[in-house]
Formats: structure tokens, sequence, C-alpha cells
């Protein structure tokens, strides 16, 4: 049986959010599973938005892009009001409450 995950780590330029996204994937596949990492960041080097993506299954990854995060990290409230509507139902959100305000965005169940 198939066990995907799909995390999304989001925040601003600068919080290593890239860095953490390729550790992620790199980690998996050293532990026999199959990865892939995506990112996106704005134009700014520093202070910009910025999006990292891991998909990691037991099988072969037919689709490399996250679809519907299992696990999402918001270190920005522009992150959070972006992505925390794409958490699954079951899912794990992990904010910055220093920087993001948690509201009804997130469905029921998310942990």
């Amino acid at each position: 049986m198939s066990r995907l995950w799909e995390f999304r780590l989001s925040g601003t330029g600068g919080q290593g959010i890239i860095k953490a996204a390729v550790l992620l994937a790199q980690a998996a596949l050293y532990d026999g599973y199959d990865a892939t990492q995506s990112q996106v960041y704005g134009p700014e080097s520093r202070g910009g938005s910025s999006k990292g993506e891991v998909v990691i299954d037991h099988h072969e990854i037919l689709y490399p892009k996250v679809v519907k995060p299992n696990f999402l990290l918001c270190l920005s409230q522009q992150a959070y009001d972006k992505f925390a509507k794409d958490i699954t139902n079951d899912g794990i959100l992990l904010v910055d409450q220093h920087f993001c305000k948690v509201d009804d965005k997130v469905p029921a169940g998310v942990k």
C-alpha cells in the first residue's frame, strides 16, 4: 500500500525554506524512498515569497508537484493566507505563531 506524502514549506526569502525542502528530499532518497523536490521564490533575495515542495512515496512518483499537501509549514502570514486552504483534512499544519494568525481557512481535522 502506498503512503504518499506531499510537503509544502512556505515563507519568505532568507528563512531556509528552499534548503529545508532540498534536505528533506535528499533524506527521503537516502532512506530508500522516491522523492521529488521543486521550488519557487520571488525575485528578491531576502524578504520575497518562497516555497519549496517535496513529494515522497514508496513507489514511483508519477506527478512531481504537490497537489494537496499532507504537511504544510507557513513561516509568514502571506504564505498562510495563500496555502492554508490547500492542506488535506487529516494533514499537519506548522506555523510560526509570531508571524501567522490562524483562522478558519484550515479544514477541520488538521492537526
